[in-house]
């Protein structure tokens, strides 16, 4: 009887030391998902290039309100809105979950790894510049397409069922 009671003591003894019970896999994996997914933002707004894409939607929205008549004097308030609400730190999170729910835990570690190579941190230097250009190039494709556009804006605003709705309100 004592061997046995000796075994029973070293087993409790054991398991009281023993490593506190583990999460679920899904709540370790979900947790450092995200983890993996802010180092990533953070890597890729290392140089500002994320909170410059934000000012620049900022800009856009600004001068969108420029267009409103008697719009303008909000502009002011509107910009320190969009600020706060697109400022880096306040998107952060949310830049984080669009990598969580778009990427696995080995996608987003492998992404982290790349921009630590030479490769990976050339990239985020030259990426603001093309932005730019890509941007530019867009804006240009677009300027030519403007004939186009206005032409199909007016004969959709010419016809005899948008006068209509126009009449009735």
């Amino acid at each position: 009887m004592k061997p046995l009671l000796m075994i029973a003591i070293c087993f409790i003894a054991a398991n009281s030391f023993a490593a506190p019970p583990q999460p679920k896999p899904g709540v370790v994996t979900q947790k450092k998902m995200r983890e993996v997914a802010l180092v990533l933002v953070d890597y890729m707004n290392a140089n500002g290039a994320l909170q410059t894409q934000m000012n620049r939607t900022i800009d856009d929205q600004i001068n969108a309100i420029r267009e409103i008549p008697c719009a303008e004097s909000s502009t002011s308030t509107v910009r320190t809105i969009l600020e706060r609400t697109l400022s880096f730190d306040a998107m952060r999170p949310a830049l984080a979950n669009v990598y969580v729910n778009n990427f696995n835990l080995a996608e987003l570690e492998w992404m982290v790894n790349f921009y630590q190579t030479s490769l990976g941190k050339k990239l985020l230097n030259v990426q603001p510049a093309l932005y730019d250009t890509m941007s530019t190039i867009s804006a240009g494709r677009i300027k030519d397409a403007e004939p186009e556009i206005s032409a199909a804006i007016r004969t959709a605003t010419n016809n005899v069922q948008c006068q209509q709705q126009l009449q009735r309100r």
